[in-house]
């Protein structure tokens, strides 16, 4: 035989025999490999769940940190603005006790005065008497003038008790308010509650009983200390209204149509805007520019159609067609647009035009802020 052809047969015998050998084990195997795999499924599964229930956990804990921080920062600017409020207080506090002391210092000086007041008193009458008792005598010149000059130091001495009097008022006047001022009073106006300080309030409600006594002229001056004094302060639109009236009583139209003007620029989501645009054109209309006041009842009669206002405006638009009026005559009939503008001697006033002047109120309560600035009457025609 071929030797390679024997060692070919020797490797396929070894070959055959490790096959064989091979699969009489493969069973045992199998088992073995399957246990293995099913384990490692489950391994893998448990560690699936798990990862997935660590990124939950982690995108919870996240949204809990923002929250977290969210309200921290809130907490913060809460805590500067009190911080800032609490600096504002202590500034105040210590210029009340700064006031107080001067006050302390004006109480024990007048106190002192007073005392050496009574001291010289006294022996002014002691003197007083020794002369009485001492008519027949004589005194000499120097015993006149010193009476003369303790008469002249009384009279300095209450003279300055009465500076210092006026000292006293002058700083209790200047402490009360500060006191009084810092806290701010609840008001509804125009259907809004707000806070108002009580300086403000009593400006606003001076002007109003002004206005109510027919002082058109002091009213102004009220409403406009009240703007100067408080810009910001919500009865801004309300006094510039009331300016606008009061100078129409006062026959002063072009300040009237003004002033209307500016609270139409600067306060055009007040419920006064109707009322003057009404107005403004019964200002203009007797400056006899009738175009302006076309103008102005047109654009109300569009941006306030349902209004009582547009429909009176609707009403007057064909006295400003018309050619303005010519003066009455003296003793004539008055035909102005604002004819009927001053009640007669004696009637009953008529409601006041300006808005009452709102009182400390509860919220669910309600003030009205009505129109009642006379309106234009028809002009005669003319022959």
């Amino acid at each position: 035989m071929n030797p390679n052809a024997a060692r070919l047969a020797g490797a396929a015998a070894a070959t055959a025999i490790g096959l064989s050998l091979a699969f009489g084990s493969g069973s045992l195997q199998a088992g073995l490999f399957d246990d293995a795999e099913r384990d490692a499924k489950e391994a893998l599964s448990l560690i699936r769940a798990l990862r997935g229930a660590i990124t939950q956990d982690k995108l919870q804990l996240d949204k809990r940190l923002e929250t977290l921080q969210s309200r921290l920062d809130q907490v913060e600017a809460r805590m500067s603005s009190l911080n800032n409020l609490i600096g504002r207080v202590e500034a105040q506090n210590k210029e009340i006790l700064l006031l107080q002391e001067q006050r302390d210092g004006l109480s024990l000086e007048v106190t002192n005065l007073q005392k050496r007041l009574r001291q010289l008193d006294d022996a002014t009458e002691a003197k007083l008497k020794r002369l009485l008792d001492a008519t027949d005598a004589k005194f000499s010149r120097r015993e006149v003038e010193v009476d003369a000059r303790l008469l002249q130091q009384i009279a300095d001495l209450e003279a300055r008790q009465k500076a210092q009097d006026a000292r006293l008022g002058t700083l209790q006047n200047r402490v009360d308010p500060l006191l009084k001022n810092y806290e701010k009073v609840r008001v509804q106006i125009d259907g809004k509650v707000v806070e108002v300080v009580p300086a403000e309030q009593r400006i606003f409600e001076r002007a109003q009983t002004f206005a109510r006594n027919r002082d058109y002229q002091r009213a102004h001056k009220a409403y406009e200390e009240l703007i100067d004094q408080y810009p910001e302060s919500p009865y801004v639109p309300q006094s510039i209204f009331g300016q606008g009236v009061a100078r129409g009583f006062l026959k002063d139209w072009r300040a009237s149509a003004e002033a209307m003007l500016r609270l139409i620029d600067r306060f055009p989501d007040s419920p006064q805007v109707p009322d003057a645009y009404l107005q403004r054109g019964i200002a203009l209309l007797e400056l006899g520019d009738n175009r302006g006041a076309r103008k102005a009842w047109a654009e109300l009669e569009e941006k306030f159609r349902p209004t009582p206002q547009a429909t009176e405006a609707r009403r007057l638009l064909p006295l400003a067609n018309d050619p303005a009026p010519e003066p009455a005559a003296a003793g004539g009939a008055n035909t102005s647009p604002q004819a009927g503008l001053e009640p007669s001697p004696g009637s009953t006033p008529a409601p006041s035009s300006i808005p009452a002047p709102p009182s400390p109120v509860k919220p669910e309560q309600s003030v009205v802020s009505p129109s009642v600035m006379p309106k234009p009457s028809a002009p005669a025609k003319r022959k």
